[in-house]
């Protein structure tokens, strides 16, 4: 089981929000750079969770970002960072922003298969891992 830096937390009982919320608190605290100085935070993710439908706009926020910062959250399959690392390039050349933060986040804690958490403690590993769930038609994509 994977632990934060401090040894503190599990990362697989984050959601997808906990885990960019620590990536770019970190990214600032490692660089220094203060919170006020940023334009714009675009952040990618495949899936989205119900819970935070704007994943860029509440990590922005619970990163301590001023509430004037943008958060832009791009969804696109196997592509969303990079698209969206691509989408921050374009704010900077276009003369929209001078300090962007774009990446993504994917977490399989939160399986496209919308069971809870506690249901999908249950299942096991293997399931997850097998193609038996796509060739049954149980996972929204056969064969997979």
């Amino acid at each position: 089981m994977w632990r934060a830096a401090d040894g503190t937390k599990d990362y697989v009982d984050m959601m997808a929000y906990d885990l960019s919320r620590l990536a770019v608190t970190g990214l600032m605290n490692k660089t220094a750079i203060s919170p006020s100085e940023i334009d714009y935070l675009l952040w990618g993710t495949v899936s989205q969770e119900i819970r935070t439908s704007n994943i860029a706009r509440d990590v922005a926020l619970g990163s301590g970002l001023p509430n004037s910062v943008t958060g832009h959250t791009v969804t696109q399959a196997c592509i969303s960072a990079n698209q969206a690392i691509c989408n921050g390039v374009q704010q900077i050349q276009t003369g929209r922003a001078d300090v962007v933060i774009a990446g993504g986040v994917e977490t399989f804690s939160d399986a496209a298969i919308r069971f809870s958490r506690p249901s999908m403690s249950r299942v096991p590993s293997w399931w997850c891992s097998s193609p038996l769930p796509g060739l049954l038609g149980l996972t929204g994509s056969p064969g997979s």
